[in-house]
């Protein structure tokens, strides 16, 4: 089991650094999509603050609650894409034949067909994410040592639901609109606090679409430690990643090759 893991991490960092190397052959392209995003995600930071500057509180959380909410949303946004820069077209590669050419080599099909791209601006949301920590006033080596835990957590439970959405495309096909409503779904309400919804929103929020283990959970704990809720957030993620591996590979039975096969170095 750990000699699959090493294995595994290796082969991400492999990619990782193919990757970075091939982004950075054009050093302004890449500091100006990086920057880019950091200005974006900026704008609606800047919206907030002038909520804020009108009430104390919304839903429970005041204006460094939702600091560290967005900041925690964007690194896990960011960490998914620059790992796994292909997983929103897992579904395509299925429907068109092209998972064949990721079949034929010994690694895990997974991970070497979504970590097989680098989507360059998700290194501008990784880095917002340290930005707001840094803004939200919370200097001290545990935050930043926690901050980065929920990141990674919530890049894996993020990457999970990715994962099974794009592993329905075995069951029935052109799944796309679905999937990007889900996505879309998922990724705006990473950004509210948890406290606006009804009890009705909190039960998908930690089921369907589980924003409430990647996100609201995270900031509950760096609004008050608990040992106990860390180590929820932690067995979710795994629990998901399990069950997106054990649908994926389930689906694979199903999966009809096309011939199509390209060379991947």
């Amino acid at each position: 089991m750990l000699m699959a893991v090493r294995r595994h991490l290796k082969l991400i960092l492999v990619y990782m650094k193919y990757n970075l190397k091939s982004s950075m052959e054009y050093k302004a392209s890449f500091l100006i999509q990086i920057f880019g995003m950091i200005l974006n995600n900026g704008s609606f930071l800047i919206f907030w603050w002038v909520i804020y500057k009108n009430v104390n509180k919304i839903g429970g959380y005041g204006f460094s609650d939702v600091i560290i909410l967005w900041g925690l949303a964007s690194s896990s946004f960011g960490l998914t894409y620059i790992l796994f820069g292909n997983l929103r077209e897992l579904s395509e590669f299925i429907i068109s034949g092209r998972l064949d050419s990721y079949l034929i080599q010994p690694v895990d099909v997974v991970l070497n067909a979504a970590a097989s791209k680098m989507e360059v601006s998700a290194w501008g949301d990784l880095a917002y994410g340290y930005i707001l920590l840094f803004l939200s006033g919370r200097y001290s080596l545990i935050d930043f040592i926690l901050f980065t835990l929920f990141t990674i957590t919530g890049a894996i439970i993020y990457f999970s639901m990715l994962l099974i959405l794009n592993s329905l495309a075995f069951y029935f096909g052109n799944v796309d609109s679905t999937k990007r409503a889900v996505d879309s779904f998922f990724i705006s309400f990473s950004t509210y606090p948890e406290g606006i919804l009804n009890k009705y929103f909190k039960f998908i929020f930690y089921s369907v679409v589980p924003v409430g283990f990647s996100i609201y959970l995270p900031v509950s704990i760096f609004k008050s430690f608990s040992l106990k809720d860390t180590i929820i957030v932690i067995i979710s993620a795994i629990v998901f990643l399990a069950l997106s591996y054990k649908t994926f590979y389930a689906g694979l039975k199903r999966y009809e090759s096309a011939n199509l096969l390209e060379a991947k170095i």
